[in-house]
C-alpha cells in the first residue's frame, strides 16, 4: 500500500515530491519541511518521539549492480553482516556424505549438540547424567571423547579401520 492511498492530501504535488531521511534532519535535530510534516502528522508519526542516534554523516546504502540498476537484493546484501568464510565446511557438507552425519558433525564442531550441559546453559534446569556411563555430566566433550563407552567405541573403530588414535 502506498502512503498516498492512505493519506488524502491531494493538494500536494506528489509526482514532484521527493524526500529522504537526510532532508528531515539538520545538525541532528528534526526539521521537516511543512509538506512532509503534514504527511507525518496525518500518518500519526510524531518525530519528537523518535530518537536521533548520532550526528555523523549519511552513508549511502544503495550501490548499483553491474548494469547500474537498483536492486533490493544488492542493498540487502550490503546491509547484512557477513561472517568469515568457514574453510572446513567443504569437508563436512559433500555430495558423497549423507546429511545426517554431516549435520551431527557440524553441531559437534559448533558445540550445539543438545546435551544436558548445552540445555542447562540456556537456563533450563535439569538433572544431568551421561546416558551411556551414568556417572558424569552429559556434555559434548564427555559424550564423544571422555566417556568410557565412547572411548571403547573409538578403539573398536580404530582397529576396524586400521587407524591409530591418540588418547
Amino acid at each position: 500500500m502506498v502512503l498516498l492511498e492512505i493519506i488524502p492530501l491531494s493538494h500536494l504535488p506528489w509526482k514532484r515530491y521527493q524526500s529522504c531521511g537526510s532532508d528531515l534532519l539538520t545538525n541532528g535535530v528534526w526539521s521537516p519541511n511543512p509538506d512532509t510534516q503534514a504527511i507525518l502528522t496525518l500518518a500519526g508519526i510524531d518525530l519528537r518521539n523518535i530518537f536521533v542516534k548520532g550526528t555523523g554523516g549519511d552513508t549511502c546504502l544503495y550501490k548499483p549492480d553491474l548494469h547500474g540498476t537498483f536492486s533490493v537484493k544488492e542493498t540487502h546484501g550490503n546491509l547484512r553482516s557477513k561472517l568469515s568464510v568457514c574453510w572446513w565446511k567443504k569437508y563436512i557438507w559433500r555430495d558423497s556424505c549423507y546429511p545426517r552425519p554431516s549435520n551431527l558433525t557440524w553441531r559437534i564442531i559448533l558445540n550445539v549438540v543438545p546435551t544436558d550441559q548445552t540445555i542447562h546453559s540456556r537456563s533450563i534446569q535439569l538433572v544431568s547424567q551421561c546416558r551411556l556411563c551414568k556417572s558424569a555430566v552429559e556434555s559434548t566433550n564427555h559424550l564423544f571423547l571422555v566417556c568410557p563407552i565412547s572411548q571403547q567405541l573409538w578403539r573398536w573403530l580404530s582397529t576396524l579401520f586400521g587407524l591409530k588414535i591418540d588418547n
